[in-house]
């Protein structure tokens, strides 16, 4: 509820009369939140969950996320160019999603990469309905491999090798 009051007075500053009426709006903007993950966060290239807020009324939820190639280029950008990884998943009305479920990535996810995320709530109506749009969420995947593509191990005992051999 909003109340406004309207104030009345003449051309010399002179009080004259006010009125008060209170609004009330019924269908406030609604909004939709990536909840998980972060904006940040670095990811599993094998698996990481997506998860958002719900929106009343929703009908389906569409995700969508591409490569952030450059630094320099917007998040915006990022998502409307190339390929996308997750090409406009419909997650049904379910609020969150796994990349290991099968459909949802249409290009495999590189290690040391950037990607942005986001999620649109289809809402039914005249017309065709409306999209709600999250925020774009940037993101890194992971590097599983720790630098000159060996495992972690052997490079542990080549870095403690080098240290002793100085």
């Amino acid at each position: 509820q909003v109340e406004i009051k309207i104030r009345v007075f003449d051309e010399k500053n002179t009080f004259l009369d006010d009125t008060y009426e209170t609004l009330t709006f019924e269908n406030p903007s609604q909004t939709i939140e990536i909840t998980s993950p972060f904006s940040g966060d670095e990811l599993n290239p094998l698996n990481f969950q997506i998860a958002w807020s719900e929106v009343q009324g929703a009908e389906y939820y569409l995700v969508k996320a591409s490569y952030k190639i450059d630094a320099n280029q917007s998040n915006e950008a990022a998502l409307n160019s190339g390929t996308p990884v997750i090409n406009n998943f419909n997650a049904g009305t379910r609020l969150t999603i796994g990349t290991s479920e099968p459909n949802v990535l249409q290009r495999e996810l590189l290690e040391g990469s950037r990607l942005v995320i986001q999620v649109t709530a289809h809402i039914s109506g005249v017309g065709g309905g409306s999209n709600i749009y999250s925020k774009i969420i940037p993101v890194t995947i992971q590097s599983l491999t720790n630098g000159m593509g060996g495992n972690s191990e052997n490079n542990v005992l080549s870095e403690i090798d080098g240290f002793i051999n100085k």
